[in-house]
């Protein structure tokens, strides 16, 4: 007697779910990576408001203007790993070429978050490759 296995593959919300046969199953996550060499996304809380934040069309649609500009993912990368360390009320940010990012906050919020644990001036910038130890390209700006 012959038997046969089936294999059916399901991507449901960045998990491919892979069933083969009627016992095994095996779930691997998708690690999406950056085009701009900054390795793996980073995982989005849970409570992080934009969980879609690494689908906007700079990042899925190869005609969008600004789809070969690595600020926008820098910027998205800082914003989550400030909202990791309690940074609520973001409502601005700006990428200078040499990978400062500029945040701006809501009135209430001070400008210096030391209190915050992260022993930060943002009226200097903050230099997102040392923040969040990325990889910097040969001539210092953004790659």
């Amino acid at each position: 007697m012959k038997t046969t296995s089936v294999h059916v593959t399901l991507c449901l919300l960045g998990l491919t779910i892979m069933l083969i046969g009627c016992a095994k199953l095996s779930i691997h996550k998708e690690v999406r990576v950056s085009k701009f060499g900054f390795g793996p996304y980073p995982e989005i809380p849970a409570d992080f408001p934009q969980q879609n934040i690494f689908y906007r069309a700079y990042y899925t649609d190869p005609n969008y203007r600004y789809k070969d500009e690595p600020g926008y993912e820098l910027m998205d990368r800082l914003q989550i790993e400030l909202w990791k360390r309690g940074v609520r009320g973001i409502c601005g940010l700006a990428a200078s070429p040499n990978g400062i990012i500029y945040v701006t906050l809501e009135d209430d919020i001070p400008a210096d978050i030391k209190d915050l644990g992260l022993s930060i001036d943002l009226s200097e910038g903050i230099d997102v490759y040392k923040f969040l130890n990325l990889p910097r390209s040969n001539n210092g700006e953004i790659p």
